[in-house]
């Protein structure tokens, strides 16, 4: 019997109704964080903010997210999903209007952001989770690659449509645009499937560990960190005007590594795919430090085939490892170094890019990057969460 429930499980279609209720999910909470792509040029364009500034206030928001995760991780096993992801739209739309009263770089603004990133952590995670949950076994890879690619084609779509609106009427239709979004967000997160039953203290499962899968998974951050914030910066300062060509490359890149080949990862295996992928990442960082305007697009590209390999093969690496009663946690967790590494990969490479330039900032990042593929390499590279002492029931 348990042999036939297990070929049923991997033989169940992986989209469902279920299933593309949560994508319309990480599609609305998505586009309310995508817009946001653009905050670097917003503040050194609008409020004349230098590279340490722009890195510090983009790193606040994923810092935020850092701190709160584990909250977040238990609340999810405890209570649910639904409910996470509708207090994330919520924040959306709360830091949304505050952004409209935005004038310089001052504690408000450092505020909106903390609630921003406390506000995506929810949304994100709460699909990460149900979607680990919905994904019959073996598709696990390819279900969480659809997830990212849900939120790239808001990747792309926000920071354009955003540019553009933003050139033609100013940045208060731009931040109009997430309020709505933010609505979305909660209307959706109605229609989700109900509650999950609590767990009991007897079940919690113990502190997080710090394996070094952690440590490649806050790498990996820190290297997305860099290119998505420092490469507008640079590329104005290299003569560029629009810098959302770089964003929709990255986003094509990736959206043609998850949906096209979406499986690759659950066939040849998550810890071979990532490591292919990192050592790619980091070449790609290093290579930006060369850009010019004519190259913006192809980095992109460059940057979205990486990325689009990469991070679904360590979610699903963080994901496998955990019982289905601990996945919030697991996916918290890795969502949490990953987000620890862009926020401090944007505070410390901020000062540097002051210091010693842009290039310098790539070079490092892309060095580190390509380097972590020894520690991946190690045959203890996770889970995320350490294991319980009886098997899993599924």
């Amino acid at each position: 019997m348990a042999s036939s429930d297990s070929v049923n499980a991997e033989q169940r279609p992986l989209v469902n109704a279920a299933f593309l209720r949560v994508m319309a999910a990480q599609v609305a909470v998505g586009f309310g964080f995508s817009i946001y792509f653009l905050l670097p040029k917003y503040l050194a364009t609008e409020l004349g903010a230098n590279a340490s500034t722009i890195g510090a206030v983009a790193a606040s928001g994923l810092l935020a997210s850092v701190i709160v995760s584990p909250l977040i991780g238990a609340g999810l096993d405890r209570f649910g999903r639904r409910g996470p992801l509708a207090i994330g739209g919520f924040l959306v739309v709360l830091t949304s209007f505050g952004m409209l009263g935005v004038t310089r770089v001052g504690p408000a603004l450092y505020g909106l952001r903390l609630a921003q990133g406390i506000g995506f952590a929810l949304g994100f995670n709460a699909a990460a989770a149900s979607v680990a949950d919905i994904a019959p076994r073996g598709r696990l890879g390819q279900a969480m690659g659809l997830l990212g690619a849900a939120s790239l084609l808001t990747n792309a779509v926000a920071p354009a449509l955003g540019e553009s609106i933003a050139h033609a009427w100013g940045w208060a239709p731009v931040f109009s645009i997430a309020i709505g979004t933010g609505v979305a967000t909660m209307l959706v997160a109605l229609s989700l499937p109900g509650e999950r039953a609590p767990i009991s203290v007897r079940e919690q499962p113990s502190a997080l560990a710090v394996p070094r899968l952690g440590y490649v998974t806050a790498v990996a951050g820190a290297c997305f960190g860099t290119l998505i914030t420092f490469t507008q910066p640079y590329a104005l300062a290299r003569g560029a005007e629009r810098v959302s060509g770089y964003l929709i490359g990255y986003t094509l890149g990736a959206l043609f590594v998850r949906v096209g080949l979406g499986g690759m990862a659950d066939r040849f295996g998550h810890r071979r795919v990532a490591q292919l992928s990192l050592a790619t990442y980091g070449m790609v960082a290093i290579g930006t430090s060369c850009l010019t305007p004519s190259w913006i697009v192809p980095f992109g590209v460059g940057f979205g085939l990486s990325h689009g390999f990469l991070y679904p093969a360590l979610a699903a690496l963080a994901a496998e490892g955990s019982n289905p009663e601990r996945r919030g946690r697991a996916l918290s967790a890795f969502n949490a170094y990953f987000n620890l590494g862009a926020g401090l990969a944007l505070v410390g490479c901020g000062w540097l890019a002051r210091v010693a330039g842009y290039p310098a900032v790539f070079v490092l990042v892309g060095a580190l990057t390509t380097l972590s593929v020894v520690a991946l390499k190690l045959p203890s590279a996770g889970p995320l969460t350490p294991p319980r002492s009886r098997a899993p029931t599924r």
